[in-house]
């Protein structure tokens, strides 16, 4: 076997403008896409992971807030509470103040009453008295008649107290 000489240059010359073209034609651009297409990807994943942690921060916040209404929520809660408590007990204090009043005035009409009730009596007993004393000083009794209408004069008392 005796090697051709001007074949194997004619292929290893092929092979090198056939290498150079391919890398200056066809190799740099595939590349150059193929870096563009890593940095690409690179980018998408570095956007990614920031909107990730764009979330992040939005559902932290997003947390605190629900904390914080849920916190406002309790107080006014409680605040409503307290209000009640305390409207509760000013509507007693009211109700008591106003039973105090009612009472009194029941106790004050009574006795309002009560001496009414003793001035008419009083009166009552004075006249029955004067009327005996008219009919004692009318008759000129006896003994008997005179006891007999001191008698009638006490009936007569006692069925007006009873």
């Amino acid at each position: 076997m005796q090697i051709n000489w001007s074949q194997l240059i004619t292929n290893i010359l092929g092979f090198l403008l056939l290498f150079w073209g391919l890398k200056h034609f066809a190799w740099g651009p595939i590349l150059v896409m193929l870096d563009e297409r890593r940095e690409k990807i690179a980018g998408d994943f570095k956007q990614a992971e920031d909107e990730r942690a764009a979330a992040e921060a939005t559902r932290s916040e997003v947390d605190n807030q629900l904390r914080d209404i849920e916190a406002t929520a309790r107080k006014r809660i409680e605040e409503a509470a307290t209000e009640g408590k305390r409207l509760a007990g000013e509507i007693k204090e009211e109700a008591r103040t106003e039973a105090g009043v009612i009472l009194e005035k029941a106790r004050a009409d009574i006795d309002h009453e009560h001496a009414k009730a003793r001035v008419q009596l009083r009166n009552e007993i004075v006249a029955m008295a004067i009327g005996g004393a008219e009919k004692v000083l009318r008759q000129n009794l006896q003994g008997e008649e005179q006891e007999k209408l001191v008698n009638t004069f006490i009936d007569e008392l006692e069925n007006t107290n009873a």
